[in-house]
């Protein structure tokens, strides 16, 4: 199954973390020698998205873009909306998102757009994969797209799953966190002991080289919590083309020893010349819960519509 931008629909691209195995020992952050932290850490993140093979959430999503262009000036969109996530195993998932305000820069001054019920559902079973619309509650589900055999994603639906997803194990969506402390290019500049709020974590300064095309993480820092399968609780790293990301996770731990997050931010901001802009993204989540829905729930039919 492949992207039509050749990668493929994997279990990394949707989750931050599943399968039931058994979790790496908690490791003290400061009984790790400099470059012991990497094989651990790739444990952790493995647990991680193995277990996000049964993650289903709910929470509200706040976007804020805002920027400064030489043809528009100021410019900004904000919207937010309910989401809801079911996961069941590799090929089962869906999504549901409800958009509930937006208002933008091409609205009048004081206008807020709310539009209760529009929904739009993206989901993927064994069989094929599909985008589903209402324009308000009451109203019937239409088709948008439907695609069977290799299952090919349209870009569009593709962007907006990921950014759903990788929150744990990841410091932007589709970044394999794993794959890039192991390349060759990936130099720790420092590896240091954190005590904040009463946790313990581990900070890794790290620089990496640029591909052959030039795209990618440059350089940055994540802290990790080695108490927690090596969740990413924070990262602030530079972009080769500028573009600066800084994301946070707040989390409990439950009695299996998984996070069970709270919220989850992330900041992207870029400037080129004249022009800026400023993304702002947050989910505060209301559930979250390892558990596998009955896979009918993935089906076009839970949309009262035929297969």
């Amino acid at each position: 199954m492949r992207h039509p931008n050749g990668f493929r629909i994997r279990s990394w691209l949707f989750s931050c973390l599943v399968l039931w195995v058994a979790p790496a020992q908690a490791v003290p952050a400061g009984a790790l020698p400099p470059d012991d932290w990497r094989e651990e850490a790739t444990k952790g993140w493995a647990e991680l998205r193995a277990k996000c093979l049964e993650l289903n959430w709910r929470g509200k999503e706040t976007h804020i873009n805002s920027g400064t262009s030489k043809d528009q000036g100021e410019t900004f969109d904000n919207r937010i909306s309910n989401i809801s996530f079911l996961r069941n195993g590799n090929e089962f998932f869906l999504i549901n998102i409800n958009e509930i305000e937006r208002f933008n820069s091409k609205a009048r001054p004081g206008d807020i757009v709310v539009s209760p019920g529009n929904q739009t559902s993206i989901g993927m079973n064994s069989s094929y994969v599909f985008e589903v619309v209402r324009p308000q509650a009451g109203r019937p589900f239409t088709l948008r797209h439907r695609a069977f055999g290799e299952k090919v994603v349209p870009h569009a639906i593709m962007f907006r799953l990921s950014s759903y997803v990788d929150f744990m194990v990841s410091i932007r969506s589709k970044e394999d966190l794993a794959e890039m402390v192991a390349a060759p290019g990936f130099h720790v500049q420092a590896v240091e002991d954190v005590t904040e709020a009463g946790g313990k974590y581990v900070r890794v300064r790290f620089t990496k080289e640029a591909n052959k095309e030039n795209v990618g993480v440059k350089s940055g820092w994540l802290m990790l919590d080695p108490k927690c399968h090596w969740i990413v609780k924070e990262s602030d790293v530079l972009w080769t083309n500028g573009q600066k990301f800084h994301k946070v996770c707040e989390y409990d731990v439950d009695e299996m020893g998984f996070p069970a997050l709270k919220k989850t931010s992330l900041t992207m901001e870029a400037s080129r010349g004249n022009e800026s802009s400023l993304h702002r993204y947050s989910i505060d989540f209301s559930e979250w819960k390892y558990t596998r829905p009955d896979k009918k729930e993935f089906y076009l039919p839970r949309f009262d519509l035929p297969e």
